[in-house]
């Protein structure tokens, strides 16, 4: 066994685990001041730690660079020790500290290919940016900006780590954007490559999309929404094709973004998009609060003779249906806010739109048959479904929402 493997395997690992568990046995006899002995205590050997880490790491390069097999071992027990050490240690004890901490964490992520080691590394770094503060970040913005080029997670068949890992690798990305550029030209190529990355490579899983969505677009819209600004075609895009999906979580996610934007400094360029997000309202609407979805994963299914069902929801798993019916009430929440930021952001605009398609509706009533109508000639389906008029009700219910909050408040 080479010098040194002893050093690097047995006593991060075993130190970790000996304190973890201290601190899982304090929390459970509710003992706050003992954890916090712990986590002072720690902060006081910071150097110690790190320069410990710092060694197993060249240790680590020197015995094994270029041996794959043995090489995976070594760098998955030093990237769980810089976990557990950026999990356990006081949030502002890295300050002054970054530079002694991250370009070893980095070394090692980009010395070992292995997907466990990326993913628990991934995860380490996102942790130490969080707690780190944005003048030490802008300093290692070169080696940050390769790491985050290099990892992101490939979705080949048989990795089991590669979904798990879009959560923490887009997480960290967000951080690092928001804290380590001063121009905007290279944070723009790093945010074009989340993008890219959520767009094309994780559309390829549902769990995938929702981590990049919830983890990735999210909070950079809740953050800084005008950092999106110049790609906002492209991310509108890709939130109305999420309202689509027959997952309701991404369905959630997709109407959280959105509603974001319409009440965000990018409102005034949201009018153009009324028509589209109209349509996906209704589709919405349609698809889980029009249709009877069954709550009972083992119930019946969705019977084809019903008089109110998405074709969609019809095509759902019964898990899918089950998912829908346990959210339909926040769903209903959030398409009702939806509507009245969309009336608010295209400045009574969606109430021309509603006229509108009442009038047709109306008119499509008075020269059809409850059941069918005439389309050149020959018997065509109903074009004035019950669903429909349910929804123009539902959107005109929020509006009249809307102006009864606004006469309340000017009375006030």
């Amino acid at each position: 066994m080479p010098r040194g493997s002893p050093r690097w395997l047995v006593v991060p690992l075993w130190s970790a685990c000996l304190l973890k568990c201290r601190c899982h046995r304090t929390a459970e006899e509710g003992n706050t001041q003992q954890k916090d002995l712990i986590s002072a205590a720690l902060t006081a050997r910071i150097p110690d730690v790190l320069s410990a880490l710092k060694a197993m790491v060249l240790d680590v390069e020197a015995h094994y660079a270029g041996n794959v097999q043995q090489l995976r071992q070594p760098s998955l027990a030093i990237v769980l020790s810089f976990h557990w050490f950026a999990e356990h240690i006081q949030y502002t004890s890295l300050r002054d500290r970054l530079g002694l901490c991250l370009p070893s964490l980095l070394q090692i992520i980009d010395l070992c290919s292995d997907a466990l080691v990326r993913f628990v590394g991934i995860s380490a770094v996102h942790i130490i940016l969080d707690h780190a503060i944005a003048v030490e970040v802008q300093n290692l913005v070169p080696p940050l900006e390769h790491c985050f080029a290099t990892t992101a997670p490939l979705f080949l068949q048989g990795e089991l780590t590669s979904v798990s890992a879009v959560a923490p690798y887009c997480a960290g990305i967000v951080q690092f954007v928001l804290k380590g550029f001063v121009q905007c030209s290279p944070r723009q190529q790093v945010l074009d490559r989340l993008l890219t990355f959520g767009y094309l490579h994780c559309r390829t899983s549902t769990s995938a999309f929702q981590s990049f969505l919830e983890f990735g677009v999210l909070p950079l819209l809740a953050r800084d929404v005008l950092l999106l600004a110049s790609r906002l075609r492209q991310v509108m895009e890709m939130l109305l094709q999420s309202t689509e999906s027959t997952n309701v979580k991404e369905v959630l996610l997709g109407w959280h973004a959105l509603c974001i934007l319409l009440q965000s400094e990018l409102q005034s360029r949201m009018k153009r998009y009324l028509p589209d997000i109209l349509l996906r309202m209704a589709f919405t609407y349609l698809t889980f609060l029009g249709s009877e979805l069954q709550e009972d994963p083992s119930a019946d299914p969705i019977k084809e003779d019903m008089p109110i069902c998405s074709p969609v929801a019809k095509a759902m798993t019964p898990q899918e249906q089950s998912r829908g019916a346990r959210f339909r009430r926040e769903l209903e929440h959030v398409l009702e806010k939806g509507v009245e930021l969309l009336e608010v952001a295209t400045g009574g605009l969606l109430d021309s739109y509603m006229s509108e398609i009442e009038a047709q509706l109306q008119d499509l009533g008075t020269k059809s048959s409850p059941n069918e109508v005439q389309c050149g000639g020959k018997k065509a389906p109903n074009v004035n479904p019950p669903w429909l008029q349910d929804f123009c009700r539902f959107v005109r219910r929020g509006t009249l929402d809307l102006q009864g909050h606004q006469v309340k408040a000017n009375t006030a």
